[in-house]
Order: structure tokens, then sequence, then C-alpha cells
């Protein structure tokens, strides 16, 4: 649930100020076919929907595997393994 609400909060967030304030419209869902649930362009189900399942495969499949290869190495060797 979080994810469905922080990539709404951030789609639509980002949009409208990025159109109000610095005139830039970099998306419109206006003009796509499969555009159920449009909120003035800005955002749209299908956007939210894939911006939810990536948020959901990087918290729960990734993100633990990150964990426990941190643990497995130790602190300080990750973040230099992790640096390059």
């Amino acid at each position: 649930m979080l994810c469905l609400i922080g990539s709404f909060v951030l789609e639509f967030g980002t949009g409208f100020v990025l159109d109000k304030v610095f005139g830039l419209r970099l998306w419109n869902y206006y003009e796509e076919i499969w555009n159920w649930g449009n909120i003035g362009g800005y955002v749209c189900f299908r956007s939210i929907a894939l911006f939810t399942l990536a948020g959901m495969f990087l918290r729960y499949l990734l993100l633990p595997k990150i964990e426990k290869f941190v643990v497995k190495i130790g602190d300080k060797k990750a973040l230099c393994a992790l640096s390059g």
C-alpha cells in the first residue's frame, strides 16, 4: 500500500510542479490509449500500477538479497564493494 501511495504522490506531485512552476510537461497521459484513472494527464492507473510493482520488486525481492550480501561480507567491505 505504501508503494501505491508513494508512487502516486511522487508522480502526480512531480508532474504538477514541473508543469505549474517551470512550464515543463514531460509526460501527458491524455494521449495514451489505455489511460483509465487519468488525473490531469499527470498520472493514470497503468503508470501507478507499474511503479507500484517496481517498488514491491525492490522492497521484497532485491533489498533482502542486498541486506544478506552486506551481512555476509561485513559493513566496511560492503561499502567498498558497492562503491566500485
